[in-house]
């Protein structure tokens, strides 16, 4: 997926969200889910090139992501 897109995904899937950057440091991007900024955790993570992986996805996932760069 790229930023912009919406999708509907199933439960327990991973999925990995691109974030649209050229000529930009990729390990300075950051995330954000509903306004709040995301850590990596067991689940997610940030991805060398700057890409939002999350793992088994559930309910509490469903929300807007949005990039920083």
């Amino acid at each position: 997926l790229t930023i912009g897109s919406r999708a509907y995904l199933l439960p327990n899937t991973s999925v990995i969200i691109k974030c649209p950057v050229r000529r930009f440091q990729k390990s300075l991007i950051q995330w954000e889910k509903d306004g709040r900024c995301l850590q990596n955790s067991k689940r997610l993570g940030i991805t060398k090139s700057g890409s939002l992986k999350i793992h088994s996805l559930a309910t509490p996932d469903i929300g807007v992501y949005r990039c920083i760069a």
